[in-house]
């Protein structure tokens, strides 16, 4: 409340109603601050604070239950952290199928540390595991034979016993474990996971909740900091002075929150309130082009979508697991918050659902018919989502054309496989509100609100930049002038050997023997080098293959696009050398500016069944989330599905395997088990390509480390930047995610780009013709995302 009471009062519209007076005083934040700072030194409570407490305490009331238990991951951990003795109690006296439901619901698999064993049992199992792998010598008897290997696990941590174990796939599964073993795996995956709050913790988070007062202090109340700030959708930096001044100390709140503000924390149980700051990632808010007739109702108010809902109250399963056809429409306000609606609502809810709102309403209206219920709900676009409810005067409580910062769907592509966001939205995106919008800022909005859509619903979520993309280029063919043939030299016929085209048929407008231009080159814009085509730094196929037909030919780089740091604001990830984790397994071919080897062919991309095994081959422990996708049930897997995905086979597993004709994917190690699952064919899940898209990020990350390191121009982003962009226009931000073009072809081809632009007299028509050529090797036509 002292933070940022005008953001406050933007959450709470119904205290306009309830309490007009405190609803006024949040718009003077130096009153709010003074008022509660001599509150604060009387230690008393009173006046238009309290009902502004009673309101937020309401709200988050709403937010927690509207939650199911699928709060912010921040909430979850600081709640389980502090109640970890009261859920030991509750297990206390578990029947074992209760435990192991739980176990289920928290996402365990198989064991996960070395402390949920206990120490003799670590022991007994390590000792097993090594009794069976290495029988006993001739005239040593077992009982001595053990004894030696127990005093050899002297000189062993308990989690050199557990990587053992683990390495060859003998980790226990929770259901083959006794009751006392399965109570301590519970008490100690319980502050780690991230999975929802079951019934039993949700209740006891709303108790909390509803009494504030009381229980601020108990050890749930140690989760209203976080809980706060995400309800109100407000970043919180906790400040603590020390010896050396004030520094801070953690945080709460979302990532993506447009306000901040700190609180001082007095290292026992207060924190100071301070001011707020704008952290806005979203275009300026502007009113819709206009509002059809249709969308007002009789008195000229505007319609309220009939769906509208905040995306952070939203249940991820209506979007997401519902109807793959339906369009979602999104609006971002004024104060940063995402709300959804729709433009067809009869066309998402199921069958059932709108014969029910029939019925429903026809008690009111017997005459209403299902076509005009249709009517009524439909066809209600973004001003219906977007409206505001006008707060004073005597038009008070009426709905008014709102404001939005950014527009447009969320919906299922085919296409690109994968949920997406665009900017569809002619009267909140269209040229005539947003005049001379830069198309490379409109595309960072889309990238913040896919985000926000990835962090609530848990999948992976890309931009489909329609609106506000820069107009495609003027489609332009001009063919070089032929020049006279030249041998090519002899280093040229060494590397390429019989296979390279004879003199005759390779061209070059540069027939001197002198010194290449120098300049500045392709970076600042000057054409200094009118060669054609540099062929020496190509590679045959590149150069043998033609313009494709069946679209222009890429308009050339006048100069690099944008601002300088487009790129580093777009892909902090890639760009950041902290960030930068060098994968020996993701650099198969150098980055650097090459010479011999920069004459190899570019190679055409392997088949998808190759891609998908060598994706699933680069899956690390880091790549994968709190609760990582597995196999259910009884499934099993074949030892040579094992043996496709480099699983090193035990000779528990060749016995299992033999006998129950498999291995039970349930059993092995979570990262094991995402590697086959994304091995295999057919379509993935949303949590899979969540993982894909993780690694893929991170193997892009490796090949512009590689290019930053090597490359003489300071401006390595901006190269690499370019290079995407060129390869694919529009697109780029959704090939970084996309494990189908992580590969060595993909990053090799951009590799290829960014030197030929980093390189000073570097003709913009040469790199036009080779990125025309490049997309025609790998496959990429034009205007599809492949």
């Amino acid at each position: 409340m002292a933070g940022d009471p005008v953001h406050i009062r933007s959450r709470l519209p119904g205290l306009a109603v309830t309490d007009r007076a405190a609803y006024d005083w949040l718009t003077d934040p130096d009153a709010v601050r003074g008022d509660l700072t001599r509150q604060a030194t009387a230690g008393t409570t009173a006046g238009p604070s309290r009902a502004v407490l009673r309101a937020m305490r309401s709200l988050m009331e709403d937010y927690v239950s509207r939650s199911r238990g699928r709060l912010p991951a921040q909430v979850v951990g600081q709640f389980r952290q502090t109640v970890a003795d009261a859920f030991a109690a509750r297990v206390r006296d578990m029947d074992r199928s209760a435990m192991l439901a739980l176990l289920s619901h928290h996402g365990v698999r198989s064991v996960p540390v070395p402390e949920a064993l206990e120490p003799t049992e670590l022991l007994r199992r390590y000792v097993d595991a090594r009794m069976a792998s290495r029988p006993a010598g001739p005239g040593v008897s077992p009982r001595d034979a053990r004894s030696v290997l127990e005093a050899e696990a002297d000189d062993l941590s308990p989690r050199g016993m557990f990587e053992y174990l683990g390495q060859y796939g003998l980790l226990p599964a929770p259901d083959g474990l006794d009751d006392r073993a399965v109570r301590r795996l519970l008490r100690t995956a319980y502050t780690q996971s991230t999975a929802p709050l079951d019934d039993t913790e949700l209740a006891a988070l709303l108790e909390a909740v509803v009494n504030w007062e009381r229980d601020w202090g108990t050890s749930a109340g140690e989760a209203f900091l976080p809980l706060a700030a995400h309800a109100f959708g407000l970043r919180v930096d906790v400040v603590r002075q020390g010896p050396s001044g004030a520094r801070r100390v953690s945080g709460a709140g979302p990532d993506d929150a447009t306000r901040q503000t700190e609180v001082y924390y007095n290292g026992v149980n207060h924190y100071d309130g301070s001011d707020a700051g704008p952290r806005d990632r979203f275009g300026d808010a502007v009113l819709p082009k206009r509002i059809k007739d249709e969308e007002r109702d009789r008195e000229g108010d505007v319609r309220l979508n009939p769906l509208w809902m905040p995306l952070d109250e939203a249940d991820p399963d209506l979007l997401v697991t519902g109807n793959r056809d339906a369009v979602w429409l999104y609006t971002v306000t004024d104060d940063g918050r995402v709300i959804l609606g729709t433009e067809d609502l009869s066309g998402i809810v199921t069958p059932e659902q709108f014969d029910a709102l029939l019925a429903g309403m026809r008690e009111k209206d017997p005459g209403l018919t299902a076509e005009s219920l249709r009517e009524t709900l439909d066809g209600l676009g973004h001003t219906g989502i977007a409206a505001r409810f006008d707060d004073g005067g005597a038009t008070a409580g009426r709905t008014l054309e709102g404001r939005s910062r950014v527009s447009g769907e969320f919906r299922w592509s085919g296409k690109l496989r994968s949920w997406v966001v665009n900017d569809k939205s002619g009267r909140y995106m269209s040229e005539s509100v947003r005049p001379g919008l830069d198309a490379a800022e409109a595309a960072d909005w889309l990238t913040n609100v896919a985000a926000l859509f990835s962090d609530r619903l848990g999948v992976v979520v890309r931009t489909d930049q329609v609106k506000t993309a820069a107009p495609a280029p003027a489609p332009t063919r001009t063919a070089p002038a032929p020049a006279p043939p030249v041998e090519p030299p002899p280093s040229r016929s060494a590397l390429t050997g019989p296979t390279a085209p004879p003199a005759s048929t390779r061209t070059s407008a540069r027939t001197d023997k002198g010194p290449r231009p120098t300049g500045p080159g392709l970076l600042s814009g000057t054409v200094r080098d009118p060669d054609p085509d540099p062929a020496p730094a190509l590679g045959d196929e590149a150069e043998r293959a033609p313009v494709p037909d069946d679209g222009p030919v890429p308009e050339p780089p006048q100069s690099l696009p944008g601002p300088r740091d487009t790129f580093e604001h777009r892909h902090p990830d890639i760009a950041d050398p902290d960030r930068q984790r060098a994968d020996p397994a993701d650099r198969t071919v150098p980055s650097g500016p090459r010479v011999a080897a920069d004459d190899l062919p570019l190679q055409a991309p392997p088949s998808e069944e190759t891609r998908r095994r060598w994706i699933a081959g680069r899956v690390t422990e880091d790549d994968l989330p709190g609760n990582p996708p597995g196999f259910t049930g009884a499934g099993t897997v074949t030892l040579d599905e094992l043996r496709a995905a480099g699983i090193g086979i035990t000779p528990g597993m060749d016995v299992e395997a033999q006998l129950g004709g498999g291995v039970r994917g349930s059993g092995l190690a979570p990262l094991d088990q995402v590697r086959l699952l994304l091995a295999r064919p057919g379509p993935w899940p949303d949590a899979l390509d969540t993982v894909a898209a993780t690694v893929s990020r991170r193997i892009w990350r490796s090949a512009f480390a590689d290019f930053a390191s090597t490359t003489t121009n300071t401006d390595a982003a901006r190269v690499w930047e370019t290079a995407l962009g060129l390869l694919w226009p529009g697109d780029a931000d959704s090939a970084l995610a996309d494990w189908r073009y992580a590969g060595e072809a993909y990053r090799d081809a951009v590799r290829r780009l960014a030197v030929l632009l980093a390189a000073e007299g570097t003709d913009p028509r040469t790199v036009a013709r080779l990125v025309a050529r490049f997309r025609e090797i790998l496959a990429l036509s034009e205007g599809e995302h492949r």
